[in-house]
């Protein structure tokens, strides 16, 4: 099972050089993580091994998306970080967009993977 999770690296920052740097090194996702201010190995953290399988590198060279595999890629429990969406071209009112539910299950139970551990997604 192949999952997608689309990742922004400044590449002249180099905190997040480093994470690009460990990732093509361990063929493994590596973060910068802004919340706990440290590079994320997510296998340090959980079972969510992330094993990258395809890097690809937009235009002007400031984000990258990676295609990984070991399937649930996000830590409150979806198979996808991308999870929620705006869906604009759908609408046919003028009110407000809503954010609104991509995936409507959950791969995993973060409760259960994860614990107790401070997570900072507000859903």
């Amino acid at each position: 099972m192949l999952d997608d999770c689309l990742c922004v690296w400044g590449l002249t920052d180099e905190r997040k050089e480093e994470a690009l740097k460990q990732t093509l090194t361990r063929r493994e996702a590596v973060y910068w993580s802004r919340s706990r201010q440290q590079l994320w190995h997510k296998e340090a953290t959980s079972e969510l091994v992330q094993k990258v399988c395809e890097v690809r590198l937009d235009d002007d060279q400031d984000c990258l998306w990676l295609r990984v595999e070991g399937g649930a890629s996000c830590h409150v429990g979806y198979r996808s970080c991308f999870y929620r969406r705006i869906a604009l071209c759908e609408r046919k009112t003028d009110n407000p967009p809503l954010l609104e539910y991509a995936e409507q299950e959950r791969v995993v139970d973060p409760k259960i993977k994860f614990g107790d551990a401070p997570s900072p997604t507000r859903l």
